[in-house]
């Protein structure tokens, strides 16, 4: 009769979202120093070096823009600022970054007094 009174069962289940090996940001690769190792090795090949350094002649900001208006000019900086930020990612791979530690809460009992309470209720209507 009454069922609006009852709580409902919790039915939730912790569901784990299983991702790819290649699927993780940069900031979880920078954390794993056997990875950033790896891309410091790889970052010292010459062949890699070459490729990076091609990478950096072909920048997009290299391009002289004539006769433009200025939204042309906006798009042509957003994309030189991006490939900028791709290639420095790209670099920082190799350096490995420890993340930050866990924050544990603490809570103090704070022993509030109930006039203060009120007073505070007051002044903040």
């Amino acid at each position: 009769m009454f069922n609006w009174l009852k709580k409902p069962a919790v039915t939730e289940k912790v569901r784990i979202i299983d991702r790819e090996p290649w699927e993780i940001t940069i900031e979880e690769w920078r954390a794993n120093p056997h990875l950033c190792g790896q891309a410091e090795t790889v970052l010292k090949s010459p062949l890699v070096i070459q490729m990076l350094r091609t990478l950096q002649n072909s920048h997009p900001s290299f391009n002289v823009l004539t006769n433009t208006n200025p939204n042309d000019r906006v798009v042509q900086q957003c994309r030189g600022e991006g490939y900028t930020m791709a290639l420095q990612d790209f670099q920082l791979l190799a350096k490995h970054i420890k993340p930050d530690a866990v924050l544990t809460p603490t809570f103090e009992n704070e022993d509030i007094d109930p006039k203060e309470l009120d007073e505070f209720k007051r002044q903040n209507k």
